[in-house]
C-alpha cells in the first residue's frame, strides 16, 4: 500500500502544471492548494489558492541548487495571473525577470505570484475574523507550501507589491518581520497611506454599504472598503456585509489601518529590515489632498519611527509605468539576498 507520503505527492503532480517559457530561459508552473488559514470562514470565502511560480532559467538542470524567493502581491481587481498577461507594450514578469537576468542586473530567483482575490475582488491580505486570516495565509500557509514544492531558501526571501498588494506588503511585514529579508512597496493604496477622519463619513458608508446589498448602484471604492473592513470591524452575526452595526465603530477601527499609525505600532519589531516604496507623481488625489503629500507624510513618519526605508517618486501615474516599478523592486531587493 501506498505511504501517505507518497499519495500527496501524487496529487501534488496531478495539480501543477509547467509551461516553458522560452528555450533556456524560464519555466512557469501553476499549482492550488487549500489554505488552512482561510478554511471554514464565516463569510464563505474559498480557501482554495491559485499560485503561479516562476522558475529561473538554471531551475531544471541544476537539482543541487537553491534559490532566492520573492513572493508578489498583486493589486485590487486583479490576480497572480495578471502579472504573466501580457499587454500592448508591456511584458509580462517572467519577460522582465529573463531580460534582468540576462543583462546581469539581477541574479536568479524563484518568483511566486500571491493570490489574494476575494469575493470583493481583493482580499487586502488582511487578517479577517470572517472571511479568513490571509495575512497568515501568505506569511505561513503559503511559505510552507511553496518552499516544500520548490528548492528555495528560506533565508533569502523577499516580499514585493503593487497597490492593494503595495498596502499588503508593508502590512505583513509588519506584523512578520523576522520572515523576509527585503520589502518593496510599489505605488501602496492612496487611501491607506495616512490617516482620514472617516467617521464624519459613516452615515455616506452605511448607506453605500445598504446600496450596494440592494443591487443599487455604489460608488466605485465602496465593494473594496467592504473587504476591508470585514478585516479590521468584523461582525459574523451581521450577513451579508459581515461588518460591525455600529458604522461609527467600523469607520473607527478603519482610521487605525493607515501605514503611517501601523508604522508606529509595529516600527520597534521591524528593526533593520530594508524598505523601498515608491509613487508616481501623476496618481490621482484621495480625500481632497494630493497623493503625493500624503506620500510624503508617511514616509517621514515611517522614518521618524526608525524604519530603514527607502523611497522615490517618478513620473507616471498608478499602472502606466510597471515594467520600470518591478524592475526597481527587483534589482532593490537582490542585495539583500546574496
Amino acid at each position: 500500500m501506498r505511504s501517505e507520503v507518497e499519495a500527496i505527492i501524487q496529487m501534488r503532480e496531478e495539480h501543477v502544471t509547467s509551461v516553458n517559457v522560452n528555450t533556456n530561459k524560464s519555466v512557469i508552473e501553476r499549482f492550488s492548494f487549500q489554505a488552512p488559514s482561510l478554511i471554514d470562514n464565516a463569510a464563505g470565502e474559498t480557501a482554495n489558492r491559485d499560485i503561479v511560480v516562476y522558475l529561473p532559467p538554471s531551475y531544471e538542470a541544476s537539482p543541487d541548487c537553491f534559490y532566492p524567493i520573492v513572493y508578489v502581491l498583486h493589486g485590487y481587481d486583479a490576480s497572480p495571473e495578471s502579472w504573466f498577461t501580457q499587454a500592448e507594450g508591456v511584458p509580462a514578469l517572467n519577460e522582465i525577470m529573463d531580460s534582468l537576468i540576462e543583462s546581469g542586473e539581477v541574479e536568479e530567483m524563484i518568483l511566486v505570484a500571491v493570490d489574494g482575490t476575494n469575493s470583493l475582488f481583493g482580499s487586502w491580505y488582511l487578517n479577517s475574523d470572517v472571511s479568513g486570516n490571509a495575512m497568515d495565509y501568505v506569511a505561513k500557509d503559503l511559505i510552507a507550501e511553496v518552499e516544500s514544492r520548490y528548492r528555495a531558501c528560506s533565508d533569502k526571501r523577499a516580499l514585493f507589491g503593487h497597490s492593494m498588494g503595495g498596502f499588503g506588503a508593508f502590512n505583513i511585514a509588519f506584523h512578520f518581520p523576522n520572515t523576509y529579508q527585503a520589502i518593496a512597496a510599489l505605488s501602496p493604496a492612496a487611501m491607506m497611506l495616512v490617516p482620514h477622519d472617516y467617521q464624519k463619513h459613516a452615515d455616506f458608508f452605511g448607506d453605500q454599504i445598504r446600496r450596494y446589498y440592494n443591487d443599487e448602484e455604489v460608488a466605485w471604492f465602496i465593494i473594496a472598503y467592504l473587504s476591508i473592513l470585514r478585516g479590521v470591524a468584523p461582525n459574523a452575526d451581521n450577513a451579508p456585509s459581515f461588518i460591525a452595526t455600529n458604522m461609527k465603530d467600523a469607520m473607527a477601527a478603519l482610521e487605525s489601518l493607515g501605514l503611517s499609525q501601523l508604522s508606529k505600532t509595529h516600527a520597534r519589531n521591524v528593526g533593520s529590515l530594508p524598505f523601498y516604496t515608491e509613487i508616481g507623481t501623476q496618481e490621482d488625489d484621495v480625500f481632497d489632498m494630493p497623493v503625493l503629500t500624503q506620500f510624503e507624510q508617511m514616509v517621514s513618519t515611517m522614518k521618524e519611527n526608525g524604519l530603514n526605508i527607502t523611497h522615490t517618486t517618478f513620473e507616471g501615474g498608478h499602472v502606466d509605468k510597471i515594467t520600470d516599478q518591478i524592475t526597481r523592486a527587483l534589482t532593490f531587493i537582490v542585495p539583500f539576498l546574496r
